[in-house]
């Protein structure tokens, strides 16, 4: 009982604080996508919104299922941390490299005007930072030290957003906002790096290939899980700049950022829960059960009421939020929320099956929808 009562306690102080980091950063992140809708037009938010998704379906590339499958890991043995943490950084920076370089190679080929080849460039830099920083929070969110997950997350947005305003107020345009981007990238994973260094481990540099080899064995389903989610979440916009052009991608994305606000609450809870669940299947079944019908009943029972508001208030929302020129988003949105209600249910019984070693079904389920999606698209 102790046992369960001293986890309970970490899981719902690591959720109030991730709920905490990704309430603020999230709010900046959607009063941030308002100003480029404002400033930019539907045109604009269009051209940000294609750069970040066409960038977004080469990053799969750079995974491998590394994060998931090392947050389990040592979640398990932290004696390991060191070890996995100079691997995986250095595997993570090489493969990072490449993986930044395809997306530009592919646009250049492309017809595509300039702008929009400059601002893929400087999507990829950006999701570099990210790629290195991903190792980091993997120990973070493995040794359950939420706080420092915040601080990074914060730290990103509220310098992404502060710049951001400045440039866009002062009329500098996309590609400007895009290399302020690239800066608060940059910034947080310096901070997230020297968090972790200080207090956890640190950084040793190595590239044991037997090491990287067997752990590859390991994550290559939640790397597939990753690819399959990733072309689920960011095919729709490289789709309909290509079918529809910028202002049908503006008008779809106002709506989808809505929903990608709101994905802050199964975000958090999971986060929260996924190590203590990897945990609890090594040592009690009854504990995971527990864990895992808690989450579910309290993720269905936020979930259905936030569908049926958003549906019948959508109208009102985007009017309010986007204005007159975003009026075609409240269809989007009145359907997008439903997938949203799913979605707060299939990340726990994916995550699930994926701290019991389960992860081929999740990937198996995964690649379905992905492919799914393109279809109906």
């Amino acid at each position: 009982n102790l046992f369960i009562m001293s986890h309970a306690k970490l899981i719902v102080k690591n959720a109030g604080i991730l709920i905490f980091g990704e309430l603020i950063s999230r709010i900046l992140s959607f009063f941030l996508i308002i100003l480029i809708a404002r400033y930019l037009g539907e045109v604009g938010l269009g051209k940000y919104s294609f750069a970040f998704a066409f960038v977004g379906i080469f990053s799969i590339l750079s995974d491998f299922g590394a994060n998931v499958c090392m947050t389990r890991e040592l979640s398990r043995n932290t004696s390991l941390t060191k070890e996995y943490l100079g691997n995986i950084f250095m595997f993570k920076l090489v493969i990072g490299a490449i993986v930044t370089l395809l997306p530009v190679i592919v646009i250049i080929l492309t017809n595509q005007p300039l702008e929009i080849k400059i601002g893929v460039l400087l999507a990829a830099l950006s999701m570099f930072m990210s790629y290195l920083a991903s190792p980091f929070r993997a120990v973070v969110n493995a040794f359950e030290i939420q706080s420092y997950q915040s601080l990074y997350v914060l730290s990103e947005r509220v310098i992404a957003f502060i710049m951001g305003v400045f440039v866009l107020y002062k009329g500098y345009g996309l590609l400007a906002l895009l290399i302020v981007l690239v800066l608060s990238n940059a910034s947080s994973m310096l901070i997230l790096y020297k968090l972790v260094s200080k207090n956890i481990v640190r950084l040793e540099p190595k590239f044991n290939f037997n090491f990287i080899k067997s752990f590859l064995k390991k994550s290559f389903p939640f790397w597939f899980t990753t690819i399959f989610m990733t072309i689920y979440f960011r095919i729709d916009s490289v789709m309909l700049s290509f079918l529809k052009g910028y202002a049908a991608t503006g008008w779809y994305n106002a709506a989808y950022k809505i929903i990608d606000a709101l994905s802050i609450i199964p975000f958090v809870v999971i986060t929260a829960v996924f190590p203590a669940m990897s945990k609890f299947y090594k040592k009690s079944d009854n504990l995971l059960y527990i864990l895992y019908e808690k989450s579910f009943y309290y993720l269905s029972s936020l979930a259905m009421p936030l569908g049926i508001g958003i549906t019948l208030l959508a109208d009102r929302i985007i009017l309010f939020v986007f204005k007159q020129n975003f009026v075609n988003s409240i269809v989007v949105l009145q359907v997008l929320v439903w997938a949203l209600v799913l979605i707060f249910v299939n990340y726990l019984m994916g995550y699930l099956l994926n701290s019991i070693e389960k992860q081929k079904l999740f990937t198996l389920t995964a690649g379905l929808s992905a492919l799914l999606n393109i279809i109906l698209n």
